[in-house]
């Protein structure tokens, strides 16, 4: 984390003893540990299936009701964070995850998992609106590329870095653990937040609480291209993560044999490939522009899965040949993040809680939208290798596209 070291050290934030370095690194690692609730258990998926007696294709909803509900709570986090504070928002937040995981901890049936599900994903769709307003109330217009490039990078790498550990959990403790550890961590998360997080709000910020002004605000900036044309990329990108998450566990555990901690460590190819991406990122922009790197981003991730199709329909696919084509895809992911987060937040940074909100919710609802397709392509009897190669395919394309007309609004 050269970059974030280089950001600012001795500037302490007002009221507290935390540098610009402690203040972000503190919002990336609570941010993370909610963001682990999305895929963590994806491991576990085969067995709490046994355990509760529920489907594949149940077990997939608990991942596509997770996003739906993320992507909505966000409309409600981010006016709240312009109206009542980052930090009480965040702390809120925490509070309602901690109770969603004791639930799925505790669950004994399909609706007491579903339940504590909705209540994860409520509250862990405060933190990263929260976070980042706050980062960008906190940090000058050069920092905020380092910084959010670090949070959205790391922010998209816990759910694909998280299975992991699950598959460590899962066969050493058993599938409960998975959200117990989730328990623990977020109440540590509060303690911390409480005790060491700063109070942001610019005085600058419109923070009325009003549903016709929120809604207003929420329409023009839709209407606005240095948003929507920005954000499309970006979003579809994150629909082909939801498809991949939802997929995965039946893929690499009921295709190709794998274990639950052979699954997890199968992911390091895709991590180190996000973090690739947020590296090509950062020296394409700096070498050419915003617009050549964020184009190049959507290229790769056409290609990744354009080849993942290729291989997989000429039968030629493997364990080896998937996770190299998806790791080319999720690599244009890792430089579209940054660059998408950055631009926005820049455009509407008087209204910082707002485009965090609509951000996310068109972010992690495209993420819903993918796990869901999977889901609705097991209906019609079709694996989940041929369901990821016919949604990557075309969606790849359609990102190419978007990227490409980006040119007049980046910032």
């Amino acid at each position: 984390m050269a970059e974030i070291e280089n950001i600012n050290k001795e500037n302490s934030l007002k009221g507290t003893n935390l540098t610009v370095l402690q203040f972000s690194l503190l919002l990336i690692i609570t941010s993370a540990v909610v963001r682990m609730s999305s895929s963590l258990y994806l491991p576990a998926l085969i067995e709490i299936g046994k355990s509760l007696h529920l489907s594949d294709t149940i077990l997939s909803l608990t991942l596509t009701i997770f996003f739906v509900v993320f992507a909505f709570s966000t409309l409600f986090a981010g006016p709240c964070a312009d109206h009542f504070g980052r930090k009480k928002v965040i702390i809120a937040g925490l509070l309602f995850f901690t109770t969603g995981s004791l639930l799925c901890a505790i669950a004994e049936s399909m609706n007491l998992l579903f339940a504590g599900r909705i209540l994860q994903a409520m509250g862990a769709s405060c933190i990263p609106v929260a976070g980042r307003a706050m980062i960008r109330d906190i940090c000058s217009d050069i920092q905020v590329m380092s910084v959010l490039g670090w949070m959205v990078a790391i922010g998209g790498l816990v759910p694909i870095l998280a299975p992991m550990l699950g598959g460590i959990i899962t066969e050493t403790l058993g599938w409960r653990y998975n959200f117990w550890i989730l328990v623990f961590s977020s109440i540590l998360a509060i303690i911390i937040i409480s005790l060491k997080l700063p109070r942001t709000l610019p005085p600058e910020t419109d923070n009325s609480l009003n549903v016709f002004n929120v809604l207003t605000k929420y329409f023009k900036m839709l209407c606005a291209p240095e948003f929507i044309l920005i954000i499309t990329p970006l979003a579809l990108a994150f629909s082909i993560q939801g498809a991949y998450l939802a997929s995965a566990p039946f893929i690499f555990i009921k295709h190709f044999g794998l274990s639950p901690v052979q699954f997890g460590f199968a992911n390091l190819a895709v991590v180190a490939s996000m973090l690739a991406g947020r590296f090509i990122a950062t020296g394409m922009t700096k070498k050419f522009s915003f617009y050549t790197a964020y184009i190049f981003g959507g290229f790769l991730t056409f290609a990744g899965g354009s080849l993942l199709g290729v291989v997989h329909f000429t039968k030629n696919s493997s364990l080896f040949t998937v996770l190299i084509t998806l790791s080319i895809a999720v690599t244009g992911f890792g430089v579209l993040l940054p660059i998408a987060v950055k631009s926005v937040m820049t455009a509407f940074k008087h209204q910082a809680g707002i485009a965090s909100a609509i951000h996310g919710c068109l972010t992690l609802g495209s993420t819903a939208l993918g796990s869901f397709a999977i889901s609705v392509l097991q209906k019609y009897q079709i694996s989940y290798l041929d369901g990821i190669c016919y949604f990557i395919i075309p969606i790849g394309i359609l990102i190419f596209i978007a990227s490409s007309l980006s040119r007049k609004h980046l910032r």
